[in-house]
Parts: C-alpha cells; structure tokens; sequence
C-alpha cells in the first residue's frame, strides 16, 4: 500500500498499489467465462506457454467461494444477473488483493435482494481490513453502510464526518449548501384538461382498465 501523496500515470500501477475500482457501468465481457472475466490479460500459462485452464478455474473459484458465492467460474458472465456480474467484479478486484476498492453507484442497477447480498459483501470486506470509497447519493445507503462520509459540491471539498454525528437533513444541507426547510411542498393547482381517456380497457393480461391522463400530470403503469 502507498502511505505517502502519490500521482498513478494509469490503472495498472494503481492496482499494483493495491487500489482497485469496480465502476458504474459494469466492466465485463458477457460472452467469456466468469474466470476470463477475471483473469482477463493476466491469464496463468503452464510450461509449454498454453493457457492452463485447469489452474485459472481454480483460482476463480477460490475468489467465488471467499464472496459465498455458489456457481462455478466457467460459467458464461452474460447467463449472470446484474447483481451477481457486480459479484464478479468484486472477485476481480480481489483478484488484484486490493486493499481500497473503490465502488461507484454500485447499486444503481441492483434490486432490494442484490442490494442486501452487496452490502454483506462489504461488511465482510471491512472486516478483513480492507477500506472502500463508496460513491452514492443514496441517503439511505450511506447511512446503513458507511462510517465516514466526505461531501464534495462543485467539485470543491466541503466536509468530512463520522456518519454517527450527522443525520440526514444535515448531509443534504452541507450537498447543497443551503437548508431546505421544505423539500416537498405542497402546490395548490388546479387540475388541467383531460388529454386522454380510458374505459374499460381490455387484452391480453390487461381487464377493465380505466384511467384519466390530464393536461400538467404524469400517469405511472407499473407492472
């Protein structure tokens, strides 16, 4: 690990350093295996300069089982869901023995359940004495997850505290600059004309729908 202000000229000295990045848009190829995923570039070779496939499945699947994970490394990464690729990327990271993992918006994509697995993750990873720079605007995460938060505005340094000392009206204010005393006031207008409507709408999987869309709103459709 580097104890002293250091410049990297490129990710391969800042992995070498111990420094790994796992970023928002997930930096994998879905058509290759998990493990040369992993190994991509730095593949084990035996002594008559072939890939030794033997060897490299079994290394990945040693960083797997380190994440509780329990599908094997040569399965394809496009058959993955979106929060088990997140996993990967973590094992490749690992893969590195990085002692910072930077982690941006890693949830951005994740469903509640991914969400949950990720953050065991990181509990573990903390406990192994393993640091992580977790980028979010999620309140909700930072708080659950994180010890210490920095706050950046206009790419400008404004704060560093223990998450213990700050609640979230308090964070929100140092992001912004400002206090907002109302971050969801209520707004008096009258409904505008109706664009559109629907009665008893009916199809495939759909029975007897009916709605008004009216001029100024929005109409969500879950499902």
């Amino acid at each position: 690990m580097v104890r002293q202000e250091t410049t990297f000229n490129g990710p391969k000295s800042s992995q070498e350093a111990g420094i790994g990045i796992i970023h928002q848009e997930l930096n994998l190829i879905p058509q290759l295996t998990i493990a040369e995923n992993i190994f991509l570039g730095r593949e084990f070779v035996n002594r008559f300069g072939k890939i030794d496939w033997k060897q490299m499945y079994a290394e990945a699947d040693k960083l797997l089982a380190k994440l509780n994970l329990r599908f094997t490394s040569q399965k394809l990464v496009g058959d993955l869901s979106i929060g088990d690729q997140q996993m990967v990327e973590i094992a490749k990271v690992l893969s590195f023995e990085s002692k910072v993992i930077i982690m941006d918006e890693p949830t951005d994509a994740l469903t509640d359940t991914e969400t949950e697995s990720l953050f065991r993750v990181i509990r573990e990873l903390k406990s192994q004495g393993r640091g992580i720079v977790y980028i979010s605007h999620r309140m909700k995460e930072i708080f659950e997850i994180c010890d210490d938060v920095t706050v950046f505005r206009d790419g400008q340094f404004i704060a560093e505290r223990e998450v213990s000392s700050l609640d979230e009206d308090r964070l929100i204010e140092m992001m912004v600059g400002r206090k907002l005393e109302d971050q969801y006031p209520h707004l008096d207008k009258a409904p505008g004309a109706v664009r559109l409507k629907v009665d008893n709408l009916c199809g495939p999987g759909v029975d007897n729908v009916t709605f008004t869309l009216r001029q100024g709103r929005s109409s969500a459709l879950p499902g």
